[in-house]
């Protein structure tokens, strides 16, 4: 399971902010920090509505009055999902996330009742966008393989970041980046994204 860790180094402006996550299963699904996605379907455009209407923003009916939530319209989900239309081969990873996809604390409170307590926990829900990086430095947790430090990092299944070869199976991995040193004791290496 991908995860950044504290340590992030990278620029405002190789960070996107055009997207939504599209691909959560349940309310308690939480998308980790550090998920690699690809865009889905016609990724963003300048000529469509800037925000959807994505449904109440309670869950209880009141007569006579309306209480929507708007999201963005432009939307990514994990890489490496095997989806036939979009590819694998085929599918392009356009960055990791830089936070959280969820919906709940860790009390099981909705976030979107208190978005003081979403962003203390670096967290977007549904509809919102969320920010995507294409190029820097991170502590990342979750790569799979064996690799020593300098190994190119490639697209795996999932949304996570292998050291597996180029060519895995019956799919061609996507290079992502490389390894700038081998798994610590914690799990966790330091790897230098860069997502042309």
């Amino acid at each position: 399971m991908p995860l950044l860790r504290p340590f992030r180094d990278y620029n405002e402006k190789d960070v996107l902010n055009f997207y939504t996550f599209s691909g959560q299963t349940s309310t308690a699904q939480i998308i980790n920090k550090g998920t690699l996605v690809q865009i889905v379907g016609p990724g963003f455009r300048n000529d469509a509505d800037p925000v959807n209407i994505i449904g109440t923003y309670g869950d209880f009916a009141v007569n006579n009055v309306q209480a929507l939530r708007y999201g963005t319209p432009a939307q990514v989900t994990y890489y490496g999902t095997g989806n036939a239309t979009q590819g694998f081969p085929g599918e392009v990873p356009i960055g990791i996330t830089l936070f959280d996809i969820r919906e709940l604390d860790e009390n099981t409170i909705p976030l979107k009742y208190n978005p003081r307590k979403a962003a203390e926990l670096e967290a977007c829900i549904s509809g919102q966008t969320v920010p995507i990086v294409v190029r820097g430095t991170f502590l990342y947790s979750g790569l799979t393989g064996a690799f020593n430090a300098g190994a190119l990092l490639y697209g795996g299944a999932t949304g996570s970041i292998t050291a597996f070869g180029a060519a895995t199976g019956t799919f061609t991995n996507f290079y992502v980046g490389n390894a700038l040193g081998t798994t610590g004791i914690d799990g966790s290496a330091m790897i230098r994204l860069n997502i042309l």
